[in-house]
């Protein structure tokens, strides 16, 4: 009786096996190194996002503010980028 695991039956099963393996990894591999990374050209622009969730919003410090007169402020008299002294006014009511 002959045996079923001869030397050349097992060295043909090892390189079918190799050359098979390397075809599958052909396949699945990424076809370049960038594929799957997402690029852009930088520009400036707005950035918006939409949340939507419930609960209370709640701040991590609290300040207890208080003022020496009450109202509304109809004027601020700085003008963007200007320098003002710290006694100078800046609001009015």
């Amino acid at each position: 009786m002959r045996k079923f695991f001869t030397k050349a039956k097992i060295i043909w099963t090892i390189i079918i096996l190799a050359i098979g393996g390397f075809v599958a990894w052909r396949i699945a591999a990424p076809k370049s190194a960038d594929e799957g990374i997402l690029t852009d050209t930088v520009k400036r622009q707005d950035l918006t996002r939409t949340v939507l969730a419930t609960g209370q919003v709640t701040s991590e410090t609290d300040l207890d503010l208080s003022f020496k007169i009450s109202g509304v402020v109809t004027r601020v008299n700085v003008k963007v980028g200007s320098k003002r002294s710290t006694k100078a006014t800046r609001a009015l009511r």
